[in-house]
C-alpha cells in the first residue's frame, strides 16, 4: 500500500502561504529525521491571516 505521507522539504513557506489563501488556521510539521511515533514533537505554525478563529471561539463558548 502506498504511503499517504508526503514531504515538502524546503517548501514550508509556500505551504503556509497556500494555507493562508484558503483561510486555514495554519500547518503542522515535524522534523524530517523524526519518525511517526507518539513521542514525536509536532509544531503548529499558525497563519497570521486566519479569520475564523474568533467565530469558532464564540461557538465553543455557547456550548
Amino acid at each position: 500500500m502506498p504511503s499517504r505521507v508526503f514531504s515538502i522539504e524546503g517548501r514550508g513557506r509556500d505551504l503556509l502561504v497556500a494555507a493562508e489563501r484558503l483561510d486555514l488556521e495554519g500547518i503542522v510539521a515535524k522534523r524530517k529525521a523524526d519518525a511517526y511515533r507518539p513521542e514525536t514533537v509536532w509544531y503548529k505554525i499558525k497563519s497570521r491571516t486566519y479569520t475564523q478563529g474568533e467565530a469558532r471561539w464564540e461557538l465553543a463558548q455557547r456550548r
